[in-house]
């Protein structure tokens, strides 16, 4: 019986699981854990928001009312999943007559360093890409390598977003006060 895997290795699963296994190049937004990775199987997710969250108690006497909690109201926000395909091909003028770099003595370039180079490529543009995406996002309009608006977060959550002008073209403004402004406004959103 034929075995593609076996006699045919550049499938797109084998592919896929080739890329896979090269080191993310970018990803400090990522790393610092605010946009964790949640495989999904869907073109869309919903994010569901509801209307319960914390609150400090108020004290009362042993024995007396306690405070009432009601039931939480939820909406659902559904997002579609963009997708960023990238397509790279290898042609026989990418592997005649060049020599690998890395070689010494010189030998002739081989179809899979070439493959090597061109999946190394294509992962570092989506690494680059998801970190731009995280990027955006934490600023609230969420773009893609275009400039274009995939999301604006502001709108899709109902949000009014804080706009503080520091004003530097100003010798005279309090810089310390609209750094203040700021914090504040953090710390009660």
């Amino acid at each position: 019986m034929f075995d593609i895997e076996k006699n045919w290795p550049f499938t797109d699963r084998h592919l896929t699981e080739t890329i896979n296994e090269i080191p993310n190049r970018y990803g400090y937004i990522g790393e610092l854990g605010m946009f964790p990775s949640e495989p999904v199987a869907t073109t869309a997710i919903e994010i569901a928001r509801t209307s319960q969250g914390i609150r400090v108690l108020p004290q009362v006497e042993r024995g007396g009312p306690s405070s009432t909690k009601g039931a939480p109201s939820e909406e659902s926000i559904f997002l579609r999943i963009p997708s960023f395909p990238q397509i790279h091909t290898i042609t026989p003028a990418d592997v005649q007559d060049w020599l690998a770099k890395s070689q010494l003595p010189y030998k002739p370039k081989t179809m899979e360093q070439s493959l090597a180079e061109r999946l190394e490529s294509l992962r570092w543009d989506h690494d680059l890409t998801l970190e731009y995406q995280r990027v955006t996002a934490a600023q609230g309009i969420i773009k893609d390598g275009a400039g274009k608006t995939l999301l604006n977060l502001f709108t899709a959550f109902d949000i009014v977003q804080k706009v503080v002008d520091f004003d530097l073209d100003n010798n005279a403004a309090i810089i310390t006060e609209k750094i203040d402004e700021v914090i504040s406004h953090v710390r009660v959103n």
